[in-house]
């Protein structure tokens, strides 16, 4: 059984890649060190956490593993849930949200930012990535 990838696949990892490396400065003003502590992950060297700090003044913290950092790029850079046009005049109101899979928080703190007076609940299984979680609400003056 061959583990090689196609060109195919190898080519969209490589898009991948590029976009994500693309989507870094636009997205996070603390760019320039997350690429830096990214790339040296990927030889063992770059830190065991990232912090990435949004345009819009939230810092995220999270493993410093490709898998981890996802939601962070689905929440701020990818606008994966265009929460401001789904939510559109309902981010004015006292929202009531419950957040399970909560992760590290992306969404929980994403969603606070574009509506404060919303109160959300978050559920997160996994005892490490709930550390984060707290720690995340905490230190964006959300717990």
């Amino acid at each position: 059984m061959s583990t090689a990838l196609s060109p195919g696949a190898v080519s969209a990892v490589i898009g991948h890649q590029v976009r994500r490396a693309a989507q870094t400065p636009k997205t996070f003003v603390n760019w320039a060190a997350l690429l830096r502590d990214m790339t040296f992950a990927r030889i063992g060297r770059g830190p065991e956490d990232l912090t990435f700090v949004t345009r819009g003044g939230l810092r995220i913290s999270c493993p410093n593993r490709p898998g981890a950092r996802v939601p962070i790029y689905e929440v701020f850079a990818e606008d994966t849930y265009q929460l401001e046009s789904f939510l559109g005049p309902l981010l004015r109101q006292p929202l009531r949200v419950v957040d399970i899979g909560a992760h590290v928080g992306a969404f929980a703190c994403g969603l606070a930012a574009l509506s404060p007076q919303a109160t959300i609940e978050c559920f997160e299984p996994s005892p490490n990535t709930a550390a984060y979680l707290r720690r995340n609400a905490t230190q964006n003056g959300l717990a």
